[in-house]
């Protein structure tokens, strides 16, 4: 499958150890190229039209020239031993995407949770206006976040050439929050988005019957469906 010049030059790159190639047991490191991930690769030739060289993992190879055969199409070659640079046959085993992943989860080596790493290494997240499509300043955001609660969200989003719903993201605290800002107060008299007071609302409800749900959204200049959800006890208003 793969011409002597490669099979050779494969084991030419493998810390074999003192058992020699008849070993089962112990690890054998790769020593040559390592990608990015940490598993070591072996160059197999340059394309002679992209003049772009091919790389192949360097256990895949390990598990192919063992098995004399291809890994099939959507398997992948997975470790006993863990260790990403091990290229032992006997180490290596073929099995699906699923389980490769089911098994490195198994083995706590997903990076989940407390190991994620916006928590390991927090300094290496692009936040705030360090990303690449930041419509706005640290500045902008905080001067938003201040603005006076009764403030228009058209005006602020006119203002500072953004959508609306950004305007509204901000202020409830959904983004940019690494800032540590104090989101809006969602309920209550003191809500960010508030139209009737708890006043108001028991001044409504002392008029059920005795007006139509049109006439008191229009005496409290709110919707139908405003008057219809404090009816229906649905509305969220709490008592202060």
């Amino acid at each position: 499958m793969y011409s002597g010049d490669v099979v050779e030059r494969f084991f030419a790159k493998i810390a074999l150890c003192e058992h020699g190639r008849d070993c089962g047991v112990c690890c054998w490191l790769w020593s040559g190229a390592v990608s990015t991930g940490g598993y070591g690769k072996l160059w197999l030739y340059t394309d002679p039209v992209t003049h772009r060289p091919l790389y192949e993992r360097a256990h895949r190879v390990a598990w192919e020239i063992a098995h004399n055969l291809r890994v099939p199409s959507g398997m992948a070659i997975c470790h006993t031993c863990d260790i990403r640079r091990c290229c032992q046959s006997a180490h290596l085993w073929l099995g699906t995407i699923a389980e490769n992943n089911k098994d490195a989860a198994r083995k706590g080596r997903v990076a989940s949770g407390a190991q994620n790493g916006m928590q390991t290494h927090p300094e290496t997240i692009k936040r705030g206006e360090m990303r690449a499509h930041a419509k706005l300043t640290t500045t902008d955001v905080l001067a938003i976040r201040a603005a006076p609660m009764e403030e228009n969200y058209e005006a602020l989003a006119l203002r500072y050439g953004v959508s609306v719903s950004l305007i509204s993201s901000i202020r409830l605290g959904k983004i940019w929050r690494h800032l540590g800002c104090e989101p809006l107060p969602k309920k209550g008299d003191a809500a960010y988005n508030t139209k009737v007071t708890f006043a108001d609302v028991q001044q409504i409800l002392r008029l059920r019957g005795i007006k139509s749900q049109r006439e008191i959204a229009r005496q409290f200049a709110v919707s139908e469906a405003v008057v219809s959800r404090i009816m229906h006890g649905t509305h969220g208003k709490v008592a202060p």
